[in-house]
């Protein structure tokens, strides 16, 4: 005896045929988006650590005009 099969919901149709596609396309923008993130995130660190480093040498620079300027 067979059971009389329930028709399928458009819905369940919906994501049966593109749920793996829509599944790809939003893990593929979330990798994406964290990749983007993570190199801005390490550009802006290596501009903040020149920076530091400019100011460091123009402050030791200054001093140094400082010392050599004082009788």
């Amino acid at each position: 005896m067979e059971k009389p099969s329930k028709p399928m919901s458009p819905h369940v149709g919906f994501y049966k045929s593109y749920g793996r596609p829509i599944a790809k396309v939003f893990l593929g923008a979330v990798f994406t988006y964290q990749a983007v993130y993570w190199l801005w995130v390490k550009l802006e660190t290596d501009e903040i650590m020149a920076r530091k480093k400019k100011i460091s040498r123009l402050e030791a620079q200054i001093r140094d005009a400082q010392g050599k300027s004082t009788p």
